[in-house]
């Protein structure tokens, strides 16, 4: 009886997902197909970009000479510039960056007034804001914690280390690659160590948690493990190159790798459901997916927009020179940084907005 009621409750939940999906999938192709990826709007600056984080109609980028720049997201008039050393997130209307002499600042989108500060004491890695606090890690410093409203210090219940930091499906993710290689989840809420996942070799690329899985690669092949239970589910040997970005939508991983080629790979089993040639490799990108599209861009200043059901390159925008930063998607439209593969302050530098048509 028990049995027959838990088979009806599990056969109810997939109906009310497959609804939940279609509806979804429904909205994405309700725009109709991508057209074609149409530049609006573009600044250059005699120093490099390194990356864009948008919010509320406001893009936010940063160069080499140490300034934050704001402008408006749909036509990029200036909207406000402030000297600070770094980007780290916006959201909760402020914008979050670490200033001069490890001072990490808030400062409120719209205008740039500086909201808080707070002084850092010794090597922090860069921050991870969640659920309104801002969590700074380290391997050989005490970890601690800020609330990302007013900078006042949280305690923490409990000692947290480690040199990246994922914060998802209420536990954190902590990377270990400097003595031990080892995945590490711990309960957000009670900071108990779940469990650990050790590798054998170093990691490449972890960067997306998502529908109870955690995926990550360590050079030669793509992992799936269980994000409850630190299981491993699946796993893809690369027949060549490595794995350099993911990113997860539509019931598939889709992952780029140094050879040129994107994949995409059922999320529950790891079979391969499609993979696209591009021209270069993504040095600093990792794939997006965005409403029914996977974006992806290279060390040749191409950006692809790939359909994430069949692999077909719907839509191609090139920029005149150098290589394109991280992307950021917001609104329809797509915000990055090109600049040259030298890296010095000096070089020239660009940002674009770019506008998904369909």
């Amino acid at each position: 009886m028990v049995i027959t009621k838990r088979k009806e409750i599990i056969a109810y939940m997939l109906i009310l997902f497959s609804a939940v999906f279609a509806l979804v999938l429904e909205s994405w192709t309700s725009k109709g197909p991508l057209k074609s990826l149409e530049l609006r709007w573009k600044i250059s600056l005699d120093n490099q970009v390194e990356k864009c984080k948008a919010d509320e109609g406001i893009v936010y980028f940063q160069g080499y000479d140490s300034n934050i720049y704001a402008v408006n997201a749909k036509t990029g008039d200036d909207v406000w510039m402030k000297q600070s050393e770094r980007c780290v997130d916006a959201r909760y209307g402020l914008l979050y960056c670490w200033g001069a002499q490890g001072v990490f600042r808030a400062y409120a989108k719209r205008d740039g007034k500086e909201v808080w500060k707070c002084e850092i004491k010794g090597d922090y890695y860069s921050p991870v804001i969640c659920k309104g606090i801002v969590y700074f890690t380290s391997d050989c410093n005490k970890p601690f914690a800020l609330n990302a409203m007013t900078g006042e210090e949280i305690s923490l219940s409990a000692e947290l280390s480690g040199e990246y930091l994922i914060i998802a499906d209420d536990n954190m993710y902590f990377f270990h690659y400097r003595y031990d290689r080892y995945i590490q989840a711990i309960d957000e809420n009670t900071f108990a160590e779940k469990w650990r996942y050790y590798m054998n070799s170093s990691l490449t690329s972890f960067e997306a948690v998502s529908w109870g899985k955690a995926f990550f690669s360590d050079g030669g092949s793509f992992y799936a493990i269980d994000a409850e239970t630190g299981n491993q589910i699946w796993e893809v040997k690369m027949k060549s190159g490595e794995v350099t970005g993911t990113a997860v939508g539509e019931n598939a991983v889709y992952c780029g790798n140094s050879n040129g080629t994107v994949y995409a790979f059922d999320i529950y089993t790891g079979r391969e459901k499609w993979k696209s040639e591009v021209k270069g490799y993504a040095r600093f990108c990792r794939p997006v997916f965005y409403e029914g599209y996977v974006y992806y861009a290279t060390n040749m200043g191409i950006l692809y927009a790939i359909d994430a059901q069949t692999g077909a390159k719907s839509a191609i925008f090139k920029i005149a020179k150098g290589e394109i930063a991280p992307l950021e998607i917001s609104d329809g439209f797509i915000y990055f940084g090109g600049y040259s593969q030298m890296q010095r302050v000096g070089d020239y530098g660009e940002v674009y907005g770019v506008e998904i048509v369909r």
